[in-house]
Formats: structure tokens, C-alpha cells, sequence
């Protein structure tokens, strides 16, 4: 989704606006580029103003390789569940499902199916309660009709900014991958007694690749 117009920016936060920025100039391409990855699509469908392009990239997103061209993936999603069949067939099993879960926590597709009804039936009441307090705070924003799927994320960061006095951005900086790197390789050795080190004498496949060694106490 190519967008040249700047007044349909509005509502996109700053770094996101950059990231789109950039990825229209590795295109080569005037104007901000936002694709499918979640990195550029989720937070277009959460914090664009602009309804209608919320619609086209969220229909462009559930229409994925399903279009009948070169791109199409049905019939290597159709062979797929075919060989699975047939392997599990091979192996004594009835389905694919009962063949994975033999050494699951699950065991059974038929345990696993009764843990879904479960938790429909327990959140199901919830789940409706939060989409009426959604649709009502769309309403008095001036959306007529009800809250489609393209508008439910937009809405509901809406609201919880309203409510909360708090949106997803205030947590970026805390989220910095080197952060999160210290913040995950602390916990894995104070839980398991590892140390990763970094090792740049290893040869990765691509620049933005580290390696590590791991060591044990």
C-alpha cells in the first residue's frame, strides 16, 4: 500500500510513519510503503484514521495467496493435508491430529476439542461484553453501522487510551532488541544457569545476524 498523500498519515505515530518512509525509498518509490508483515500491518489497522485504507490492507491481508494466480497456495495447502493424512494412516493412526498428540499434553483431538467448547462457553460472555463497550464508544465517535473487522483494532486502542490514559508506543522504548536480548538472556541464566556470549568470529548468513556460545556454570 503505497500512500502519497501525507493527510492519510493521520493518526500513525511517528516511528511508524519513519518505518514506512524507509521501506518506500528501498523501493525506490515517492511517498510511504506499508506491506503485510506485521511490523508495518498491524499498527496501520490499529492507529490509521483513514477507514477505507484499513479496509484495503485488511482485505489485502485476509486474501493472501488466494487469488488463483502464480501466488496461490490452495492446492499446496490441499497436497499438504493429504500427505498427512496418508502418513498418519501408515502409522496406525485415524488423523493427523491424533497422530501429533500421542506425546502431547492433550493426548486426544477429542480432549482438545472439549478444552475449545470449554473456553468458548467461559469467554464468550466476555468477549461479547467488550465488543458492546467497543461499538458503543465507536458510535459516539461518529462511526455509523457497526464496528467491522478492519475497525476493531482502531477502536479499541481508542478506547483504551481513553480509559487508561495509556497506548502501546509508551512501551516501545523499553522494548529495544538489545533490552530485550539482555532481558532474555539474564532470565535464562539466572533460571537455568546459561551464559550467552557473543561470538563474531562465527560467520552468519546475513549482516544483522549474531551468533552466541552458550556456557553452562
Amino acid at each position: 500500500l503505497l500512500i502519497t498523500d501525507e493527510k492519510d498519515l493521520s493518526g500513525l505515530p511517528e516511528s511508524i510513519v519513519e518505518m514506512a518512509a524507509q521501506s518506500a525509498k528501498a523501493k525506490e518509490k515517492a511517498g510511504w510503503l506499508f506491506n503485510l508483515q506485521y511490523p508495518s500491518y498491524v499498527p496501520f489497522l490499529k492507529y490509521a484514521d483513514n477507514r477505507e485504507l484499513r479496509e484495503q490492507i485488511f482485505r489485502a491481508s485476509s486474501s493472501r495467496a488466494n487469488h488463483g494466480n502464480e501466488n496461490d497456495n490452495k492446492d499446496i495447502i490441499r497436497r499438504i493435508v493429504e500427505l498427512r493424512f496418508a502418513k498418519a494412516r501408515l502409522l496406525g493412526f485415524r488423523t493427523h491430529a491424533e497422530y501429533k498428540l500421542q506425546e502431547r499434553m492433550a493426548e486426544t483431538p477429542e480432549r482438545v476439542i472439549d478444552f475449545l467448547h470449554e473456553l468458548h462457553q467461559k469467554s464468550k460472555p466476555f468477549a461479547e461484553k467488550e465488543f458492546a463497550e467497543v461499538q458503543e464508544y465507536a458510535a459516539k465517535a461518529g462511526l455509523a453501522g457497526p464496528v467491522q473487522r478492519w475497525d476493531w483494532a482502531y477502536y479499541s486502542e481508542k478506547l483504551k487510551e481513553e480509559k487508561y490514559n495509556f497506548t502501546d508506543e509508551e512501551v516501545k522504548p523499553y522494548l529495544q532488541l538489545e533490552k530485550v536480548i539482555d532481558g532474555v538472556f539474564g532470565l535464562a541464566q539466572k533460571l537455568y544457569g546459561l551464559r550467552l556470549q557473543e561470538n563474531k568470529n562465527i560467520e552468519v548468513y546475513h549482516p544483522e545476524v549474531s551468533a552466541y556460545e552458550v556456557y553452562n556454570e
